[in-house]
């Protein structure tokens, strides 16, 4: 029984992480055969606070994954920046199949009146995102189950 509250909460947590992602949608177009640079990742109070940089195929690439798996620029830099003056540098930390995992070299104390902005330098070129404040999460107040005999599945209380 606790394993199954523990899991109900694991994917309560999971759906919540999971919906805070911005999804950027390129115009494209079959003629534009230029890779895009794909930069994903979370910044959070905490020790997994990271950012992976990967670059996509072109349109008339044919292969099996999406990004490229020889991406290793020589250089990558990186550094979160707070509105009220603070640096945080980032520290590239491995690289695996053509992608770059950078974390940060301290943790991070967001705060919510503040707004952040990332800055990426990829052999020699630059990239600033625009500003944005932290998403506060809310407390989650209640998590409850019902079991019904027979069925697959587990429903919230209706």
């Amino acid at each position: 029984m606790k394993t199954l509250i523990n899991g109900i909460t694991v994917i309560c947590l999971l759906a919540s992480v999971a919906s805070c992602i911005s999804t950027y949608e390129p115009s494209a177009s079959t003629d534009d055969n230029d890779p895009l640079l794909v930069v994903e990742g979370i910044i959070t109070d905490s020790e997994s606070a990271y950012i992976q940089i990967s670059q996509t195929r072109t349109l008339t690439q044919n292969a099996d994954r999406f990004y490229v798996s020889d991406f290793y620029p020589a250089s990558v830099e990186g550094i979160i920046r707070c509105s009220d003056g603070t640096d945080i540098q980032l520290q590239r930390a491995k690289d695996t199949a053509g992608v770059v995992t950078m974390r940060p070299v301290q943790t991070i104390r967001l705060a919510p009146e503040q707004t952040y902005t990332l800055e990426l330098r990829i052999d020699g070129k630059s990239y600033i995102t625009d500003p944005i404040a932290p998403m506060q999460t809310p407390e989650i107040d209640d998590v409850s189950f019902k079991y019904i005999a027979g069925s697959e599945g587990v429903r919230g209380d209706e």
